[in-house]
């Protein structure tokens, strides 16, 4: 009934009695706004670097070699993953490809519906390491529920989180590896 734990106790006649819990509300109630702190400084920053990540993604793959249909695979789905946490930010990725723009616009409406399994075909199919994603896991939670840019952070990291990039699928281990490079440009 009362707003802060030790309201009862201001002005009381009665000996102050701390108990475990107290402390342990305290505590939780500091970290809570510690790590929300954290994330709203977090949220600020993810967008720009997405935007650089993007950037650099156009030519990431001018000096790879390889099997071509594998290259633009990959690319491709590094493309798609960065374009829909962008999206998913409220922010428009620049030149993104009339190909992949449809990929991107569903995920971002089943993200941001957030109900469901599935696996899209630009995943490929399923199979025993990964049958699908759980679209229910993107539907915000706690004090990220409290805005809407905290809401919009947290679809886009539990999106960027999901999208397995296995190392013995050539596809995937070759998407981190762009990604990772365009960091470095």
């Amino acid at each position: 009934a009362f707003k802060q734990i030790f309201t009862p106790y201001i002005a009381a006649s009665l000996p102050v009695f701390v108990t475990s819990d107290t402390v342990l509300s305290g505590y939780h109630v500091l970290m809570e706004e510690s790590v929300l702190r954290l994330e709203q400084v977090n949220a600020a920053r993810l967008p720009v670097m997405l935007a650089f990540i993007w950037k650099n993604l156009q030519a990431v793959d001018k000096d790879v070699k390889g099997k071509p249909k594998l290259v633009a695979a990959a690319k491709a789905r590094a493309q798609v993953v960065i374009a829909t946490a962008l999206r998913l930010l409220g922010e428009e990725p620049a030149g993104l490809s009339p190909k992949l723009a449809p990929l991107v616009d569903a995920e971002v409406k089943r993200v941001t519906v957030a109900s469901g399994t599935a696996k899209p075909e630009w995943l490929g199919p399923p199979d025993r390491g990964f049958m699908a994603l759980d679209y229910t896991r993107y539907r915000p939670r706690g004090f990220y529920t409290g805005s809407e840019g905290l809401r919009r952070y947290f679809r886009a990291v539990s999106w960027l989180q999901s999208i397995p990039f296995r190392v013995e699928k050539d596809e995937e281990l070759l998407a981190m590896l762009m990604l990772g490079n365009a960091l470095r440009y």
